[in-house]
């Protein structure tokens, strides 16, 4: 069996403090600059602390941390102030990879909206690109799609979902195109539409969207032979709609639809992980069972932004020896008073692969650990070690815990039956 574990981080929002008691959002300008670093070292520390407790120090790994945007909490503010703030979301993220033990080509980004210049349209990712440049972070997008070649036949890919409805990104009538931009968003023509004040605010904001040529980019990418059977993409803006009517329209990436429905004809089991809308969203779409086994999930993180609920997620991909993909769990590193604790959400896998699950697991008496041999043994299964290897996985974590004993090797680690 082979692991792939990526921490994904969305949303830190560095510049918007919040009150450690009570939750508030507190104002830039009655926090003293003592306080912020004070509360901001603070939680980053605590965060720090719970991934290694419950994580790193069980013999778990994180191999890569992927972030998908927004460092920063844009507003008006100076070249220095932006660059400033830029710069403590930077090394949050470089001090998290010592932390771990990882160089710094493990982290991969995605820009955010809030990360934007908007008053530099000629280059609104300029100050994030240099202060990237500048701490010798070269994994992340802004004009084309980065690709990252990883173990196990899988690729992670990273875009740029910010390019908005003033690029030009479609390739038909751009004009016809943008008159329903200017009505979904509120812009100049809709100057004679009754217009509810809270939405007000959104006419200046670009729509999100991925555009022809990344589209096109990525699904080249993933139709790859040497991609074996799942790829990661990374995204700052959700592809699905948010259920926070608030920000929309220009919450939603506007060519979501289109992308997934590309993605599965690609005929690959492809993972999206996306942030901005501070909320969990969990959605996996799969082709009808005659049509093939792959499937599109989306997974998107809440904010990390030092709030009460605050939270990253863990996802740890099993391979099988071939480079198959057998299952993703996905955890949670959550706020929980002060401090941050960790707890499995749920598994990603496909059904339709027809591994029989139908053994006596009652057969293993709870609570008690078992090697591989024995498990076999008491669950009288004649069949091949690694199959049987890959149906325990299934039933991990809710079923069955596995304890890998810092081993590759399934032989090496305990089994013990937790329902």
């Amino acid at each position: 069996m082979n692991f792939l574990s990526i921490l994904h981080i969305t949303d830190l929002h560095f510049g918007l403090i919040y009150d450690h008691d009570i939750g508030a959002d507190i104002k830039d300008n009655n926090v003293s600059d003592k306080f912020k670093q004070q509360f901001s070292s603070r939680w980053v520390k605590f965060f720090q602390d719970a991934l290694h407790q419950n994580w790193i120090n069980r013999g778990k790994s994180i191999d890569y941390i992927c972030f998908t945007g927004d460092l920063i909490q844009a507003g008006k503010m100076t070249k220095d102030e932006r660059i400033n703030l830029l710069e403590e979301g930077i090394l949050f993220l470089r001090q998290l990879c010592d932390s771990i033990g990882l160089g710094i080509d493990k982290l991969i980004l995605s820009p955010g909206n809030h990360d934007a210049d908007r008053n530099n349209e000629s280059n609104e990712f300029e100050d994030l690109l240099f202060v990237c440049n500048k701490h010798g972070i070269n994994n992340i997008s802004i004009n084309t799609v980065l690709e990252i070649n990883v173990s196990n036949g899988i690729k992670i890919l990273s875009t740029n979902s910010c390019i908005g409805a003033t690029e030009k990104i479609f390739e038909y009538d751009k004009d016809y195109f943008q008159k329903q931009l200017d009505l979904v968003s509120f812009k100049e023509d809709s100057s004679s539409m009754e217009v509810d004040s809270k939405y007000a605010y959104q006419k200046d904001l670009d729509i999100p969207a991925i555009g022809d040529d990344q589209n096109t980019s990525i699904c080249n990418i993933v139709s790859k032979s040497d991609v074996k059977d799942a790829c990661i993409l990374l995204m700052h803006h959700n592809p699905i709609p948010t259920n926070c009517i608030e920000i929309r329209p220009y919450a939603n990436l506007i060519d979501g639809g289109r992308l997934l429905n590309s993605l599965l004809d690609t005929g690959k089991k492809v993972f999206i992980l996306h942030g901005h809308t501070h909320f969990e969203s969990f959605l996996t779409s799969y082709l009808p069972s005659n049509q093939g086994n792959n499937y599109v999930s989306i997974i998107g993180s809440a904010a990390l932004n030092g709030s009460p609920s605050s939270k990253a997620s863990i996802l740890e991909f099993v391979f099988s020896d071939d480079e198959r993909h057998i299952k993703t769990d996905i955890s949670e590193i959550y706020r929980n008073g002060a401090s941050f604790k960790i707890k499995n959400m749920f598994s990603i896998c496909n059904m339709q692969d027809n591994i029989d699950l139908d053994l006596q697991w009652n057969s293993l008496i709870k609570n008690r650990s078992y090697r591989f041999e024995k498990v076999k043994e008491l669950l009288l299964y004649n069949g091949d070690d690694d199959d049987l290897a890959q149906k325990i996985l299934f039933m991990s974590p809710k079923m069955i815990k596995i304890g890998r004993n810092n081993s590759s090797d399934y032989k090496e680690w305990t089994y013990t039956r937790d329902l």
